[in-house]
């Protein structure tokens, strides 16, 4: 493999910085983005459905597995939509980019994908279906074309209406009163499976405009995954088909709301209930699937699939109870940080088909890459590095800052991951000067850093003590990285805090926001409460 990338960078460094008047055709480029998948419920990546062995979970994704490279370690920035999405766009990784709460937007400073492609001639189209990828957020700049796949305000009042309708058959003595509507509305945003109207949505603008001669850029963002789980609402048959057998109460409706006793903050299912759940997560990550099937194969039905890169990705994951939490936006362990990265090259440049890569990648070297493999010479500047570039020696730093009403000082967290070991820390704020310190850890005691070595404990369940010589290496790894990360981010400029400042939500956004369970803080709250520089790790945090 090292062999065949070295050859690779050196194609690559002479396309990137060629002349216009290439000869060879000018790649088009499909950038997908699935919402919550886990790198572990895909068949390629060794998963097998537990109670349907016969069937397969993502056979177009297991498809594109062989024809093109698939990443073992690849790893997002933090655990929430938002800034995953702006570090996948700008190439910039969290600390540099900015965007790390709901109140922020891509600086107008730093040049996106879109802009980058738009601007060398490409055609570009994005689809996406998840509330923080608006154009409040500036993911729309540089597309021709930039559409929403969500319920807009008629779709949804039908559905209300709809809704109403069936609980008054079960309910005809039912008083409607402006909460419970409300409350019927935050529902249906939950529950909404939009998948096909953004695989819809994509192929209409491809056959509208790929006869014109100019290569295109497509970018869908898939939503399905995110919970609730509810695949019968798609294909009746196919929540029975991936777990026959169960005969308990629960399903993926409303799970979330249910699943955590709020006194003990422990399960409130049983194992064989999870793993129905879990069953139902499966059966949304097949349909969307599905999906990505359907512009798969409009490109080879249209004789274009040779002569396009495709990358496909998750933002995060999602957690079922491994460290004690469901969801996502709590933490920044393996099963919220590990994504999967697919990447299949254009045959004109020399693609390796099959591949299974052991590099750690960031979610940020994505949008490089895909500059310098489409011949882009914009992507010669700034700091930022494709994966063709990477060294392999460095790791990949994650943060998370979350903030809310009822916790101003917010959930602080950062982490290092490479092949060998992790580390995961969580702060709070200083009372008296407002810096970051080290939390003490609830169970032990002892300042929150957690260190594992993945080689014998890859899911990340027992640390090492700190006085492990390990752990003193890990240490001394994620110094080094982070030392790298904080001068690279001091190169790349940035505007000030009012114009990296997103427009006020509306109620109808915060309304969906807060339907799929993100507790969002007022604006004052995360205008003011923005880390950039987390705490230096030292070789023996204690």
């Amino acid at each position: 493999m090292v062999k065949s990338r070295i050859l690779i960078i050196a194609l690559l460094l002479v396309a990137a910085c060629a002349e216009e008047n290439d000869i060879a055709p000018r790649p088009n480029v499909v950038l997908i983005s699935i919402d919550s998948l886990r790198q572990d419920r895909l068949g390629c990546y060794g998963h097998e459905l537990e109670f349907a062995p016969d069937l397969k979970v993502s056979p177009n994704l297991d498809h594109l597995a062989k024809v093109g490279e698939r990443f073992m370690n690849a790893f997002t920035s933090t655990s929430w939509t938002l800034p995953s999405h702006a570090a996948l766009m700008t190439g910039l990784n969290d600390r540099a980019h900015g965007v790390e709460t709901g109140s922020f937007k891509i600086d107008p400073k730093h040049e996106v994908l879109a802009e980058l492609f738009q601007d060398a001639g490409w055609r570009t189209f994005g689809v996406y279906s998840g509330g923080f990828l608006d154009p409040r957020h500036g993911f729309s700049r540089g597309f021709d074309k930039y559409e929403s796949a969500i319920l807009d305000s008629k779709e949804c009042q039908d559905a209300v209406a709809h809704e109403m309708k069936l609980v008054e058959e079960q309910a005809p003595d039912i008083e409607w009163n402006s909460k419970r509507i409300a409350r019927l509305r935050k529902i249906i945003l939950r529950y909404q499976n939009r998948g096909q109207q953004v695989s819809d949505a994509a192929i209409t603008m491809l056959e509208d405009n790929h006869e014109d001669g100019k290569p295109f850029f497509l970018f869908t963002h898939f939503f399905d995954v995110h919970h609730d789980y509810l695949p019968e609402r798609i294909d009746p048959e196919l929540a029975l088909s991936f777990d026959p057998t169960y005969e308990g109460i629960w399903t993926g409706k409303d799970w979330t709301e249910r699943a955590v006793d709020p006194g003990t903050r422990k399960p409130n299912l049983g194992r064989r209930d999870l793993a129905h759940v879990m069953a139902m997560y499966d059966a949304e990550v097949h349909l969307v699937d599905r999906q990505i099937g359907r512009i798969f194969a409009w490109l080879k039905r249209n004789s274009l699939w040779d002569n396009t890169i495709v990358v496909v990705v998750s933002d995060h994951g999602e957690e079922f109870f491994d460290h004690g939490g469901i969801t996502h936006a709590n933490n920044l362990h393996n099963e919220l940080i590990r994504i999967p990265l697919f990447l299949k090259e254009a045959k004109r440049v020399n693609s390796i088909t099959g591949n299974i890569s052991e590099q750690v990648v960031g979610i940020h070297h994505i949008a490089p890459t895909l500059l310098q493999l489409a011949g882009v010479k914009e992507s010669c500047n700034q700091n930022k590095r494709g994966i063709l570039e990477s060294n392999g020696n460095e790791g990949v730093i994650s943060r998370l800052q979350v903030f809310s009403s009822s916790n101003r000082q917010g959930n602080i967290r950062d982490a290092w991951r490479d092949q060998e070991y992790s580390v995961l820390r969580w702060f709070r704020p200083d009372p008296v000067s407002g810096e970051l310190k080290l939390a003490t850890h609830p169970k032990t005691n002892q300042p929150a850093v957690l260190i594992y070595d993945l080689s014998q404990d890859p899911l990340e369940q027992s640390p090492l003590n700190l006085s492990d010589p390990r752990a003193t290496i890990a240490l001394k790894r994620f110094h080094r990285d982070a030392m790298l990360e904080e001068k690279q981010a001091q190169k790349i400029s940035q505007s000030p805090v009012a114009a990296r400042l997103a427009n006020i939500r509306t109620s109808e956004e915060t309304e969906f926001l807060e339907a799929l369970g993100y507790a969002l803080a007022p604006q004052e709250i995360e205008d003011t409460s923005i880390y950039f520089s987390f705490p230096l790790p030292l070789p023996n945090e204690n």
